[in-house]
């Protein structure tokens, strides 16, 4: 029962995390930002 509930809330999380980056990503993606969105995801997500 917790080792599902702990997934359910991995999955959950993971993919709010992935909308939330791609909305992100969406709203930055601009030729002026590019680098600099490279840079901050790079430093952020890894």
């Amino acid at each position: 029962m917790n080792t599902r509930r702990l997934d359910w809330k991995r999955m959950l999380a993971a993919l709010l995390v992935a909308l939330i980056c791609a909305a992100v990503f969406r709203a930055w993606l601009a030729p002026e930002n590019v680098t600099a969105w490279l840079r901050m995801a790079s430093g952020f997500c890894f």
